[in-house]
């Protein structure tokens, strides 16, 4: 299992949510590759978001596969703390947590996409 830059502790950051969630055009000029993004995100999308951080919270202890956990120190929309948390709380045997230090949330698009694909690509003994 591979997850990178997942959301699952909203802490400070749920009360700028609502009414709506707000983009953040001005990160995503330093992005490598920006991808599109919108102004406002509709409140429907925070709902599927938090029912999908519940149901996580709920069973991460049933996690015991080999996983590796990737985020980005620089995230400007999930804060490095939801990574710890979940190494910390899954029950895997084999773990293994990298920090990603030149991106952002778009990780996948931005400047450690290279170094990101080795090590997954790594990870899974390709």
């Amino acid at each position: 299992m591979i997850l990178a830059n997942l959301s699952l502790i909203l802490g400070k950051f749920a009360s700028k949510v609502f009414p709506i969630f707000p983009s953040f055009p001005d990160v995503h000029k330093k992005i490598e590759n920006p991808p599109f993004s919108y102004r406002v995100y509709p409140l429907r999308a925070v709902g599927s978001i938090l029912d999908f951080i519940n149901l996580t919270r709920a069973h991460i202890k049933g996690v015991n596969s080999n996983i590796m956990v990737i985020y980005s120190i620089f995230d400007h929309i999930v804060s490095g703390k939801n990574s710890f948390y979940l190494y910390n709380k899954v029950s895997s045997k084999e773990k293994i947590i990298i920090p990603l230090v030149n991106s952002y949330h778009m990780a996948i698009l931005d400047y450690d996409k290279e170094e990101m694909y080795k090590r997954i690509l790594s990870f899974l003994a390709f």
